[in-house]
């Protein structure tokens, strides 16, 4: 199994940038959703009613910390204890500049809970859709999740892909636990149980800023170079703003840009699992669990229905 080295790239940008604010159709905070200035014919959406719209409600996110609150649009909604009066604001600006650290703090590095069994197919919606990124292989204007189902072919309905997500050097350190098992117990199988070229492992590494996507060339060279050859074609990379990556952060809930996520998506694009932060023993077994149920084998019969068995008798 090859070693994943730990790339220079994250290093450069451990800085957490200033982020866009508004929820989408606004273009500044009101006290109240209907609030408007004269004259302002800006149309106004109440982020509260977005969420059902641009978040993944298949995501279970930790009770604990600041990321479960955070609303479409990076927005925290606060009411004024005198007034009743409710007011969106930008979430640095309400929690802090190092919220992000207080939140990993409470929610124990955790802001999204893995799901304890695979989320059903009639449940599941398409992992986010992200454009541009490039791999290490030399392949340009990757796009998400078409990339993540073309090696599927003919076994859409029996493949999956771990994919392993990170924006900072901190979040990438933790992707380590869950991808080696992973590949060990599902990717690397021999034998009847083998569940060769239909499970696989794509690391997708964000790197937000203007300065980095102009210096996009010389990060992937040195990334690169630090990364065994064989990880170059599923190794993708994504550089541009913030505003770029927004809604494929906020429908699978990745607020909270400091840690790292994992997703399970089954080979139609479907997210049919999710964690987030270092891994523990009962999530990777769960993890490994719900991948061998996308990827059933040979050896793997199905069980003969009790009212078939009850008229043969």
């Amino acid at each position: 199994m090859a070693h994943r080295l730990q790339p220079t790239i994250h290093r450069a940008t451990s800085t957490i940038n200033s982020r866009y604010a508004g929820a989408v159709g606004c273009r500044r905070v009101f006290s109240s959703p209907t609030e408007a200035d004269d004259g302002d014919d800006v149309p106004k959406a109440d982020p509260r009613q977005l969420v059902h719209t641009l978040y993944n409600p298949t995501i279970r996110m930790s009770h604990l910390g600041v990321s479960k609150s955070i609303l479409p649009g990076g927005l925290i909604e606060k009411v004024n204890e005198k007034t009743g009066d409710r007011t969106f604001l930008e979430v640095e600006r309400a929690m802090g500049h190092f919220w992000m650290l207080g939140d990993l703090r409470k929610n124990g590095g955790k802001p999204i809970i893995a799901n304890e069994s695979l989320i059903p197919a009639s449940y599941a919606q398409v992992f986010p859709r992200l454009e541009g990124l490039v791999s290490l292989s030399g392949k340009e204007n990757v796009n998400l999740p078409d990339f993540l189902c073309q090696d599927a072919g003919s076994r859409l309905s029996s493949a999956c892909t771990l994919v392993a997500i990170s924006f900072k050097q901190f979040g990438f350190e933790k992707l380590k636990g869950w991808i080696e098992p992973f590949e060990t117990a599902v990717c690397h199988g021999i034998g009847p149980d083998s569940r060769a070229g239909r499970a696989k492992v794509v690391q997708i590494s964000i790197i937000e800023g203007s300065l980095y996507k102009i210096f996009s060339g010389l990060f992937v060279r040195s990334w690169k170079s630090s990364t065994p050859e064989e990880l170059h074609e599923n190794t993708l990379l994504h550089f541009g703003s913030e505003d770029d990556t927004k809604s494929f952060r906020e429908n699978i809930r990745m607020h909270n840009t400091l840690t790292g996520y994992v997703a399970l998506v089954d080979g139609l694009g479907r997210v049919r699992w999710m964690g987030s932060g270092e891994a523990n023993d009962d999530e990777v077994a769960t993890l490994i669990d719900c991948a061998r149920e996308l990827t059933p084998t040979k050896s793997v019969r199905p069980r003969r229905s009790t009212a078939r068995t009850s008229q043969s008798k």
